[in-house]
This record gives C-alpha cells, sequence and structure tokens, in this order.
C-alpha cells in the first residue's frame, strides 16, 4: 500500500510539472501615487525597478494561472528652492506583492506567440521613508513613513497586461496595475498607488 502511495504521489508530482513553468522576470516600474482630499488631488510619481518568481500552471491549452512573489523598490526625489536656500528630499519604498494571474497564450509559429492577462495581486509594504536635506546644514534626516498610524501597508491591486514571447524561452511584457483599496486610514483622505512595469522573463 505505502508503495502505490508513493508511485501515485510522483506521478502526481510528474502531472504538474508538465503542466507547469517556472518564470523569474526583471524590469522597469513607474508608480503615480495619487493623494486625494475633497476635490483636491496630488500625483506624486516615482520610478524604480522589480523582480519577480511566478510558477504558472496550465489549466487548458493556452490557458493558464500564474502565481508567484514579487518586490519592486521605488525613489522620488524633489529639490525646493526659494531664493539662496535650497532642501532636497528622497522618498524610497520597498514593497512585495503576490500576484494571481489569469493569462492566455495564442501561438503564431514555434518561435512566436503573443498572450494577454489579468487578476488581482497583493501588496505588503515593507519600506517607506524620506531623506531631507537643505543647503543651511550639511547633515540630512530620516523620517519612516510607516510609522504614521494611518500608513495602510496592505495594499488590493487589479493588474492587467500584455506579453510577446520567443521560442518558449523569453518574454517582453507590459503590465498595468490599479489599487483597490485605500492606501491610508486618514478620515476624507484617499490614497492609491497605481503604474505599469516593463519586463523581460526567462521561462524554465
Amino acid at each position: 500500500m505505502k508503495k502505490i502511495i508513493i508511485t501515485l504521489a510522483l506521478a502526481a508530482m510528474t502531472a504538474v510539472c508538465a503542466n507547469a513553468q517556472i518564470i523569474v522576470s526583471a524590469g522597469y516600474q513607474h508608480n503615480s501615487n495619487v493623494e486625494t482630499i475633497g476635490s483636491n488631488s496630488v500625483t506624486e510619481p516615482s520610478d524604480g525597478f522589480y523582480v519577480e518568481g511566478t510558477y504558472n500552471y496550465s489549466i487548458a491549452k493556452g490557458l493558464g494561472v500564474m502565481f508567484g512573489i514579487g518586490a519592486e523598490y521605488s525613489i522620488e526625489t524633489s529639490t525646493t528652492t526659494v531664493g539662496s536656500l535650497s532642501g532636497n528630499l528622497k522618498y524610497t519604498s520597498l514593497d512585495l506583492y503576490v500576484p494571481v494571474i489569469l493569462n492566455y497564450k495564442y501561438d503564431f509559429s514555434n518561435a512566436l506567440a503573443i498572450g494577454v492577462m489579468a487578476g488581482p495581486s497583493f501588496g505588503y509594504t515593507v519600506m517607506d521613508q524620506v531623506k531631507g536635506s537643505s543647503s543651511l546644514s550639511s547633515g540630512s534626516s530620516t523620517v519612516n513613513l510607516m510609522d504614521d498610524e494611518d500608513f495602510n501597508k496592505f495594499g488590493i491591486y487589479a493588474d492587467e497586461g500584455v506579453y510577446v514571447e520567443y521560442a518558449g524561452k523569453y518574454r517582453l511584457s507590459f503590465i498595468a496595475f490599479e489599487q483597490l483599496n485605500n492606501g491610508t486610514k486618514a478620515s476624507n483622505v484617499t490614497e492609491k498607488n497605481n503604474g505599469f512595469r516593463i519586463g523581460l522573463s526567462y521561462i524554465f
């Protein structure tokens, strides 16, 4: 009986592996953080990069479900000048996210395919801080924005994108994401982070 169970388990694992792909991706990410108070809104753009590892399980010909984990690091800098005085601010953030993406691929040939994908992703902010300096002082100070009691570390996003795949191994993708929940717990304030990723992937 034990041998039968082991044999069935190995057969199941083989079947899963046969229908699955491991995908490693990296590339450029752009964020637009939009904060709205009443009828007034301010958009703060930032740029950075992301790395991602996903597992794509095939559920039908051309149709699959992709899930895994990713990390994105972004930077935003700004300079304010008043007369002979100037100040610099540098915002840095590190976020982890878990995508659960339904994707469909159409093969034009053995070498070329295109695909579309859509689904939710779930984010968690690991670091969000601002470092400031001014022309009046040689030093600088750092503020951890996550110390704010209204800061919301968790994000829920709607992702959608397209990709071009070559030789079943290389992929160029574009993914847009939109935050669905509020990024702050403060009353009468709405803060959402939207953006896009452009990346290259290798498929194992």
